[in-house]
């Protein structure tokens, strides 16, 4: 999807390295969801600690970073950083100049729909 909006949008002047990015989080967004989706977070985590404040996102977070660590696959911190504010979805400062993440995070989440 990330390529059609490439193709169809060319003055966002979306790089190989933004292509790159958004589709390692779109892969890799779910795979800190535990059995029975979000129930996991809101149900069963909550009853087992009512304080938690872990979500799929941050384990998905956690086993992207282990990956990178375990595989060392080529991507580099900035890249790495901006996959996770990506999964996490919440654009960093840093990153809110662009407009590919208006795209990407407003008003929908198109991320979440990529895959």
């Amino acid at each position: 999807m990330i390529e059609n909006i490439r193709e169809l949008q060319p003055e966002l002047e979306i790089t190989d390295e933004e292509v790159k990015c958004i589709t390692i989080a779109g892969l890799c967004h779910d795979l800190g969801h535990g059995p029975f989706s979000h129930a996991f977070d809101s149900g069963f985590m909550k009853a087992v600690d009512p304080h938690c404040t872990w979500s799929h996102e941050k384990g998905s977070v956690m086993m992207f970073r282990d990956m990178i660590e375990q595989n060392s696959p080529e991507i580099n911190e900035h890249e790495a950083g901006f996959i996770v504010d990506l999964i996490m979805g919440e654009p960093s400062k840093k990153w809110q100049a662009n407009p590919l993440l208006d795209i990407l995070f407003y008003p929908c989440q198109l991320l979440k729909i990529i895959y």
